[in-house]
């Protein structure tokens, strides 16, 4: 889309222009007019024009001034004059600032147009070259990022110093090589500012640094790190990866991330090595958390599923009873143990603590009848446990399941009317629906919205939409303890599209807002 702004402060010419030059005829999508340059420099910025034909001697800033303005902030804006004046300082000035043409007054049209089919020309080239550069490094980049990640899943590769100064990310003088995988403990949804962010966080992207530094995300959560550098910066004590290690040790919530450090190689054909290690440091987020680094010395053990037969029988008995404060005690015992073992997150540890679920679950089925509020749906459960990255994660989870299941303070329907009880069941499988409203509500029962709202409010003391929204903020806790989730996430996920209005109304309902919501539960 080819964008022209006409300045000219004469009236009547401004006006012919506009009217008479077939301007979509001649490249031109969309055309404005000013009559001075004050208001031309004010609007530029927001409209950024392509392409200005301008007058030369206007009131206040002339043309000139105006044009050598707008070609600091819009260096490839092709320019055209239009003036009654043609002294040779006009003329000179206009060759410097690279003008399409200088058409002089009386304005012959023919000659306006082709200036202006010329300076299309030039702005369609420009733009064409921007493209095949974007592409370029857009190929570059692929390019690098397959090599990269081809050589760390390739054992035994003899060609790595090939590989990687066909990359550009080896050169002679490089005697010291290292990845790191950082884990990140949201859903990173802009990985190019992410990545720019850490890089210059920790200074690797400045030149007297020597480093070479490529960094990739893996998945949405996952970061790896290749660097390569000369001297010893990058050993085990250099000043790199101390800086790296007090960066991940910071808490900051908005980029909260753990760092796994892969072993230090002086030769390129053991980067395969070096990013082994690093995935096993990685597995120590389960029990570490964020915030903190593992380095490749430190092991983790590979639980094989088996409590202890006290504590899982404990648990049991517990459930049965429906005696919430002794399951909390078990559930926090059991996890104690797992991260004291410095237990890896497997498939096991996932599976015990689904069997845990299924458990409470049962209990659940047994004791409560149809108009009961249903606890998270199976299959959202299972996709919050898949995506948990830490135990402390899952404990937190299987804590809010119990407390949602067995603590009276939480919703309950206690109705006995069986319409407002298919109601209510109806509220709980369709609570993601953004637009489940009264009327919906009333079709599936056959009544009046009218008099479903009273049966409602006479029957559980409260509104439809009270009673709906009770239900969207409890599921919301929930989804509120996987971290990975982003608010609008959690959100969309409890029927909101707007995530300000969804975090309005659960600190209206719950007294605090989604995030202090979370830090106080996962604490």
């Amino acid at each position: 889309m080819v964008k022209a702004l006409l300045v000219e402060d004469e009236a009547i010419t401004r006006k012919g222009l506009l009217k008479h030059m077939p301007w979509t005829q001649l490249g031109i999508d969309e055309i404005r007019s000013e009559e001075d340059a004050e208001t031309t420099l004010e609007i530029s910025d927001d409209y950024q024009p392509d392409i200005i034909i301008s007058d030369i001697k206007m009131r206040g800033i002339d043309g000139i001034d105006m044009c050598r303005s707008l070609k600091k902030r819009l260096p490839n804006c092709q320019i055209i004059f239009i003036s009654s004046y043609s002294q040779k300082e006009y003329l000179k000035a206009a060759i410097e600032l690279e003008a399409i043409q200088y058409v002089e007054k009386p304005i012959i049209l023919e000659e306006l147009s082709e200036a202006i089919c010329k300076a299309v020309e030039r702005h369609n080239k420009i733009c064409e070259q921007q493209n095949m550069q974007v592409n370029y490094e857009t190929s570059v980049l692929h390019m690098k990022n397959e090599t990269f990640f081809s050589l760390l899943r390739e054992r035994n590769n003899r060609d790595c110093e090939t590989i990687l100064k066909m990359a550009g990310l080896w050169n002679e003088r490089c005697n010291g090589f290292r990845i790191c995988i950082i884990k990140w403990a949201g859903l990173s949804t802009e990985p190019e500012y992410i990545k720019e962010w850490y890089l210059s966080t920790i200074e690797l992207n400045k030149k007297e640094m020597r480093v070479i530094v490529h960094a990739d995300f893996w998945d949405n959560t996952t970061l790896i790190l290749y660097l390569a550098t000369e001297g010893t910066q990058l050993e085990d004590r250099g000043q790199i990866l101390k800086s790296m290690c007090t960066l991940a040790d910071r808490h900051d919530k908005e980029h909260l991330h753990f760092l796994a450090i892969g072993k230090f190689c002086t030769d390129p054909s053991e980067l395969v090595c070096s990013y082994q290690f690093a995935l096993q440091a990685a597995q120590c987020l389960a029990f570490k958390g964020y915030g903190t680094s593992a380095c490749y010395l430190e092991n983790c053990e590979e639980w094989q599923g088996e409590w202890e037969p006290d504590e899982e029988k404990a648990l049991r008995v517990a459930i049965q009873k429906k005696d919430l404060q002794a399951m909390e005690q078990v559930i926090n015992g059991l996890f104690e143990q797992l991260i004291k073992r410095r237990v890896a997150l497997n498939s096991i540890v996932r599976n015990s603590c689904l069997m845990i679920y299924n458990d409470i679950r049962a209990e659940e089925k047994n004791q409560l009848g149809i108009g009961y509020r249903r606890s998270m749906p199976r299959d959202e459960y299972i996709y919050i446990l898949e995506q948990a990255t830490t135990l402390e994660e899952i404990k937190a989870l299987l804590l809010q399941y119990i407390r949602r299941t067995f603590d009276n303070n939480y919703m309950e329907c206690r109705c006995n009317n069986p319409i407002i009880k298919q109601v209510i069941t109806y509220m709980h499988g369709h609570y993601q629906e953004s637009r489940l409203n009264i009327n919906r509500l009333a079709e599936e029962v056959f009544l009046t919205p009218t008099y479903l709202s009273s049966l409602f409010k006479q029957d559980t003391g409260l509104t439809i939409n009270q009673y709906l929204t009770k239900i969207r903020m409890e599921y919301a806790k929930a989804f509120l303890m996987e971290p990975n989730l982003k608010l609008y996430h959690v959100a969309d996920r409890v029927g909101y599209e707007d995530a300000a209005y969804f975090a309005r109304i659960f600190k209206n309902l719950i007294g605090m807002t989604p995030s202090e919501y979370r830090e106080k539960e996962l604490s």
